[in-house]
């Protein structure tokens, strides 16, 4: 049994065409108004069997939401402390799982008092093989406001004056 994928190469008798499939997409996008980062992983998207396949990430550990489409053929893996690990695919037909999953979590972005860049990798084995993928999200840094203000000036002997000055910042 295969899943349906059309593929056609056309080849020449000096030439050797090999395509791979890359299994594996992921993007991210800075959420401003929740603080928070989205990452979305694609999964299988020309349809090959993934059954017996486990999604790795670096920041599963760190998910405060998720969302998997379709809802069917996997299993969340957590350890002890209930922190998601992997997720496995498993057949939806007894035998093969040829869905395209997307799947869509949410960490916190801990903003600092300059931009960083969250580097985020996950990847699909299946079989001894290895498809990889990474997503960079810049963070902006945290907004800072200074102010300094005169409060009080005050004429003392020979025309010279002293000043009290008031200064803050917001973070």
């Amino acid at each position: 049994l295969i899943c349906s994928v059309m593929l056609v190469l056309m080849m020449t008798s000096s030439s050797k065409v090999t395509y791979e499939k890359k299994r594996i997409n992921k993007s991210g996008k800075y959420d401003q108004d929740n603080n928070r980062i989205e990452w979305t992983i694609t999964v299988n998207e020309e349809g090959s069997d993934i059954a017996g396949a486990t999604l790795t990430d670096d920041l599963f550990n760190n998910i405060t939401d998720i969302k998997i489409s379709p809802e069917k053929g996997y299993y969340i893996n957590k350890d002890s402390n209930g922190k998601i690990t992997s997720i496995d695919f498993k057949a939806t037909d007894g035998k093969l799982n040829c869905n395209t999953y997307t799947i869509t979590y949410y960490t916190d972005a801990k903003q600092k008092y300059d931009k960083q860049v969250i580097k985020n990798n996950a990847s699909l084995n299946k079989d001894g093989h290895s498809d990889g993928t990474s997503a960079d999200v810049t963070v902006p840094a945290i907004k800072q406001e200074v102010y300094k203000e005169l409060s009080k000036a005050n004429k003392g002997e020979n025309n010279l004056y002293t000043l009290d000055w008031e200064a803050g910042f917001t973070i």
